[in-house]
């Protein structure tokens, strides 16, 4: 009987195809490994809750939470500067308690330390009551409610005066104290958030809020930081662990996460060493129109970078020898027309694992009927990546409401191709849920492009990536990403992997990039030259 199911078993997985086939084991292994591969974070509502049952978890106080919290700011902050005079602002809520106890840990370290403390209309916290009191009992000055601050030019400035727990604009007397700290010329250290910004909100032009040079955080990033409106404010951020239950944070829904190199190293997989170049992928890349083969060849050389085992470029026939000379690794098949990449039948009814389509692809009529006859030829077969002018012809399909992409698509968009598609959107924030309904509406995956990057799922989850740097906004990066993403498909890599970790990828690429040269003499073939390196790099962090 055994023997009767192995064979029955192996029958089956022989009429599977190749493609399918590479797809299918690694599902598996994808959904075990989701978790150790994206950490949570959550809107500002929740933290308290985790907080509270961290407490309750682990059979400690609040307070003792907000010392644990507030000794690794303060012991950043005495790392990070030579000793001074600090100047630490407080609130009356936990947010301030943070803001004592760091006053009392640095003044115990030996730091000269002034307190402003700002009472409000609703009493203190319990334990910010508690970390007044072991103040109080120090040698530090604290003054209460000062409308007029002298703020010594050298000083380090404190900013723990309201945090994530804030739901309003501030106070006349309060956002007269935040107009000083901005006009004092000294670095700010926010706690948790700047004063002033709210956890998912995004500010009015006219709004009072501090403008720190460091925000330290505790556990997770707060949505706001993630967002362009903000980063003047939020300054350089870091993330403190400060070990809140993991019961807690399993147990909290949320459609927020976020994604590091670190995190991202256990998604790489490991090749064998009997592998041949039929193990990694065969991909189709439709790409390349007169005066634009330069995205062509980018997408072409990071595709074959990324690990791919073969590529087939389908291109305008001006591209021939522009193909053959500066991609020799790569196949070429042409059109018939010179100058654009129109749909001929070669293009179709290749063995492929994955295919990408769009950069410099065009916007001409003929480049847009290739579009539509590639998904037809290849759509619900293959996994498709669709980024550039494949974006910007796809828009005119979407205003057909009855037209549906086929599944295991992937689109990366930046906000300009995400707003042709979806219409115009006033906020980052506005864009990203413009992304979530695109990628409902059409079973898709979005990679909303950025300093940030997102990629949005069809179940609403947003994974934001946190590596990246500006000089990677250049010309033809998107066509690097592009050629990543579509590596990983041919690879056998999830829909949903092959997002996460080539914008992974692709940003530490970038960043290797940027620490060898600056960013501002960074290219896009600066990123492919660097995907080894990137490799190399997550696999010593797994």
């Amino acid at each position: 009987m055994h023997f009767i199911i192995i064979c029955i078993s192996i029958n089956i997985s022989w009429y599977i195809p190749r493609s399918k086939k590479r797809y299918v084991n690694h599902i598996f292994a994808y959904e075990r490994q989701k978790q150790k591969t994206m950490k949570k974070f959550f809107y500002a509502s929740q933290i308290h809750d985790i907080d509270r049952q961290t407490a309750e978890n682990r059979g400690i106080s609040s307070v003792e939470l907000m010392e644990i919290a507030s000794r690794a700011a303060a012991d950043w902050i005495a790392n990070k500067y030579k000793r001074r005079k600090m100047i630490v602002f407080a609130g009356p809520g936990n947010n301030g308690g943070d803001g004592l106890c760091i006053a009392r840990i640095l003044r115990d370290k030996g730091w000269p330390v002034d307190v402003h403390f700002y009472n409000g209309d609703h009493g203190q916290s319990a334990d910010n009551k508690i970390n007044m009191e072991r103040l109080a009992n120090m040698d530090v000055f604290i003054d209460r409610n000062a409308e007029s601050i002298i703020i010594p030019k050298n000083a380090i400035v404190i900013d723990a005066i309201f945090g994530t727990g804030l739901n309003r604009r501030l106070e006349p007397l309060q956002a007269n104290v935040v107009q000083q700290i901005n006009a004092s010329g000294c670095e700010v250290v926010s706690i948790d958030m700047p004063t002033g910004l709210r956890g998912e909100s995004i500010p009015e032009v006219d709004e009072c809020i501090v403008r720190a040079t460091y925000t330290l955080t505790f556990q997770f990033p707060k949505l706001s930081m993630l967002m362009p409106e903000t980063a003047s404010y939020v300054g350089e951020w870091h993330i403190f662990d400060i070990g809140l239950s993991q019961s807690a944070i399993e147990a909290t829904e949320s459609n927020l996460y976020y994604i590091t190199p670190e995190i991202a190293s256990g998604m790489v997989h490991k090749r064998n060493r009997f592998a041949h170049k039929g193990t990694f992928g065969k991909m189709l890349l439709v790409a390349g129109s007169h005066g634009m083969m330069g995205a062509a060849s980018l997408s072409a050389e990071s595709a074959l970078r990324t690990g791919l085992g073969l590529l087939t470029v389908a291109t305008a026939r001006c591209g021939y020898e522009i193909m053959q000379s500066t991609i020799r690794e790569a196949m070429t098949i042409t059109s018939t027309d010179d100058n654009s990449c129109a749909w001929c039948d070669e293009f179709a009814n290749r063995d492929i694992d994955a295919l990408a389509i769009g950069p410099g692809l065009g916007r001409t009529p003929e480049a847009q009927e290739t579009l539509r006859r590639t998904l037809e030829a290849y759509g619900g077969k293959t996994p498709i990546v669709i980024d550039a002018d494949g974006l910007f012809h796809l828009a005119a399909f979407l205003k057909d409401e009855s037209f549906h992409l086929p599944e295991n698509c992937i689109l990366t968009p930046h906000v300009g191709e995400l707003m042709r598609m979806t219409g115009e959107r006033h906020t980052h924030r506005e864009l990203i849920v413009a992304a979530a309904d695109l990628a409902a509406r059409q079973n898709c995956i979005v990679v909303l492009k950025g300093a940030y990057s997102v990629t949005v799922l069809p179940n609403g989850r947003r994974i934001f990536n946190l590596g990246g740097n500006s000089g990677m906004a250049t010309a033809g990066s998107g066509d690097v990403l592009t050629g990543i993403i579509g590596s990983l498909l041919a690879q056998g890599y999830h829909t949903e992997e092959a997002a996460t970790l080539g914008v992974a990828l692709h940003a530490l690429a970038g960043d290797i990039a940027a620490e060898e040269m600056g960013e501002e003499a960074l290219m896009a073939r600066d990123i492919i030259n660097n995907i080894g390196k990137a490799y190399k790099k997550l696999k010593i962090e797994n």
